[in-house]
């Protein structure tokens, strides 16, 4: 892990550097929210993205995120980190798809 001590110790490059990860925030949800085929992530916004560091901490999370989804994300990449497997194809797949009609059960 670099030092960042130059952070704690220049306020002006902490803004710099500080911004700069809250835009690549939006950015991505932004670009999420235009190649989505969910209109209730294209239209609605109920997204959130963030920047997590290699022990599953947030470091950035953007400006309009709803806080309720950063908090599932830390604890999911965590989760992962430590070897668990998310599985989308088992038999309780289909409750990623009851959220408001998210997916199409074909």
């Amino acid at each position: 892990m670099r030092d960042i001590s130059i952070l704690r110790d220049d306020p002006v490059t902490f803004e710099v550097v500080r911004g700069g990860l809250y835009a690549i925030c939006e950015e991505m949800k932004s670009v999420m929210m235009r190649a989505s085929f969910s209109p209730l992530l294209s239209l609605s916004a109920d997204l959130s993205c963030a920047i997590l560091d290699h022990a599953g901490d947030v470091v950035a999370q953007g400006v309009t995120s709803l806080p309720v989804f950063v908090g599932s994300m830390q604890s999911t990449t965590r989760a992962v980190i430590d070897g668990a497997l998310i599985r989308r194809d088992g038999p309780k797949a289909n409750c990623l798809r009851r959220h408001l009609g998210d997916g199409r059960q074909g």
